[in-house]
């Protein structure tokens, strides 16, 4: 077992809530939540729980080539983000 697996969801979960942006949530796979819910299994299952990392959300315009890629993502981060208030 990696020791990143030995610590408790709990305190991997606040970690990654401190990680986060202070200003908003860029919708980037190089930014918390997107890079730790890609890194290993066990961090993918803590983000995906944790819907505080979910709940906010800057859109970049200049980004997405379609409206229909937005929507995806979009669609995606509200999932994600459960029952935490945007």
């Amino acid at each position: 077992v990696r020791i990143i697996e030995r610590l408790p969801p709990e305190v991997v979960r606040e970690i990654f809530l401190t990680c986060l942006p202070r200003d908003s949530h860029r919708l980037s796979s190089c930014e918390v939540p997107w890079n730790v819910s890609q890194t290993c299994r066990y961090w993918r299952d803590v983000a995906l729980s944790t819907g505080r990392l979910w709940a906010f959300l800057h859109y970049d315009s200049d980004k997405y080539v379609s409206l229909r890629t937005f929507e995806d993502v979009l669609n995606t981060w509200l999932l994600r983000s459960g029952s935490s208030p945007l």
